[in-house]
């Protein structure tokens, strides 16, 4: 007698693995949705058998959108553990509450169906529903769901999944108070929900959406050699920071799944470059920068008058994708020397970083001459404005943000230092920076060089950053300087038209 379809498909799973799993439930899960099998979901699925082994612990994926991570992690991979392990219990979470119960609708159908019935019998519990986001199967196998920040008491897990923490389209989920708050509920709240700590299983897959998001907070707490990070960018490029050693591309450009995401469509979305850099390569900001492109423009230093580096050409390692050079010029004596100053309400941690700069504008270039940028309050950013003013005395106009404590520092100081003048903000943060980024374009601004002060890598990676970074006081510093003086007003003015008629 032959065996029968059933029959056939539990063996070549017993032998396949989840892969195998997942090819032939796929049209359970989704029908009419083509199946486009690729070498990734292979590598994925060899990832969360060691997962569900125990010789990984920690797994945290990064892949661009819509490449089968959701249906893989949150679906697939969660009936599969069942079949063999059904005391197994899942928590869930993700940003968004229609995600957990979409994902647990799908699993349940699954459980459900005539498919997996007939092949394993049937393990979804029948007296509670599915929408409830809690769903347990007969052999005490829980999977319960949540969204980030949400509730977890009463609740614990052998495997923790968290599928896309953060909302690529809401900005306002991007903020830092935003991003603190979920790195804090995983810190304090989700990694106490462990059935075993010595078992206790995590997986975290998203796509980068900044350098604080959740990805970037476990690659910075994590302990090197504890966990597993598979990153798989959209295109290849040997030189990626978190190049996994088991992608097999070897072309650089090469895509993840063509037949899927094919060179045309990969090629138009490419045209935003926030969303090339970090939904598509997992690199929240775009090496060379996004808005100061500086990678590709280059920048000019500045020593000073005498030093053997006048005159030399400097290139500057900000990271591996990204080198800045220029020229190297001789800081002049004479100029118009001001000062633009970008002040926050608290000194806490997780709080705004006060930052000051001090420029000289000589023919036409501004020299960044000093800078200020610390965790400050009150008293310390006045005292901080007070000694940079004696400290350049020959500063002329000295420019405080009107807003945080900026309006309570010049009350004090405007009898000792009449050179203050408040500055309200015009438009966004991002639009504001795109204004001013023709001064950097056309070699306007001239940093000095590393060997002169230490603080000029930290800021150089600031403005290629922006906007997907932890702290923008220095570009907000910057910003409102060059928006302040003639030719920055005038560049200023032209990229504002530009923003609005674009």
């Amino acid at each position: 007698m032959f065996p029968s379809d059933a029959q056939l498909d539990v063996l070549a799973i017993r032998r396949g693995g989840l892969h195998e799993f997942v090819k032939r439930a796929w049209d359970v899960v989704c029908p009419g949705v083509p199946y486009v099998d690729n070498w990734h979901i292979g590598l994925i699925c060899r990832k969360l058998e060691a997962v569900s082994a125990g010789r990984i612990k920690r797994l945290l994926i990064n892949i661009p959108p819509a490449c089968t991570k959701s249906l893989l992690v949150s679906v697939l991979w969660q009936v599969w553990e069942w079949i063999d392990r059904p005391a197994t219990s899942f928590l869930d979470a993700s940003y968004d509450d229609g995600l957990i119960h979409g994902f647990g609708e799908k699993v349940a159908k699954l459980l459900k169906s005539e498919w997996f019935v007939t092949r394993w019998g049937h393990r979804l519990h029948p007296t509670r529903p599915v929408a409830t986001g809690e769903m347990y199967n007969n052999d005490g196998g829980l999977r319960f769901g949540t969204t980030i920040r949400g509730a977890l008491t009463g609740h614990h897990g052998d495997i923790g999944v968290i599928d896309d923490p953060h909302n690529a389209l809401d900005a306002e989920s991007l903020t830092i108070a935003n991003l603190v708050a979920t790195a804090g509920w995983h810190a304090r709240s989700w990694k106490t929900r462990r059935k075993n700590p010595r078992t206790y299983r995590e997986v975290v897959m998203m796509q980068r959406l900044h350098e604080s998001d959740l990805s970037g907070v476990l690659l910075a707490t994590w302990e090197p050699g504890s966990f597993e990070h598979l990153c798989l960018p959209m295109r290849f490029d040997p030189d990626h920071p978190y190049r996994h050693p088991e992608d097999p591309r070897t072309v650089k450009g090469a895509l993840l799944c063509p037949d899927r995401w094919p060179e045309e469509i990969v090629a138009e979305l490419e045209r935003d470059p926030m969303l090339a850099a970090g939904q598509l390569q997992q690199l929240p900001s775009k090496p060379g920068g996004s808005i100061f492109r500086l990678g590709d423009w280059g920048i000019m230093f500045w020593a000073p008058k005498g030093h053997p580096l006048v005159g030399t050409y400097h290139t500057l390692e900000l990271s591996a994708q990204t080198r800045i050079s220029g020229i190297v010029l001789e800081l002049p004596d004479e100029g118009v020397y001001r000062q633009s100053w970008d002040l926050t309400f608290k000194k806490t941690e997780g709080s705004d970083l006060v930052a000051g700069t001090t420029w000289n504008e000589h023919a036409g270039l501004h020299y960044l001459v000093d800078l200020v940028n610390k965790r400050q309050d009150y008293v310390d950013s006045r005292n901080s404005i007070r000694n940079a003013a004696a400290t350049w005395p020959r500063v002329r106009d000295i420019f405080i943000e009107d807003k945080a404590n900026g309006p309570a520092v010049e009350s004090d100081l405007r009898d000792e230092i009449p050179l203050l003048e408040m500055v309200e903000p015009l438009g966004g943060k991002v639009v504001r920076a795109i204004a001013a980024s023709p001064a950097f374009a056309y070699k306007l601004v001239v940093v000095p060089h590393p060997e002169i002060h230490d603080w000029v890598k930290p800021y150089l990676k600031q403005l290629v950053g922006f906007p997907r970074v932890t702290h923008d006081d220095m570009v907000d510093s910057t910003t409102q300087y060059l928006a302040k003086v003639r030719s920055g007003l005038d560049l200023f003015m032209r990229a504002m038209n530009h923003v609005g008629h674009s």
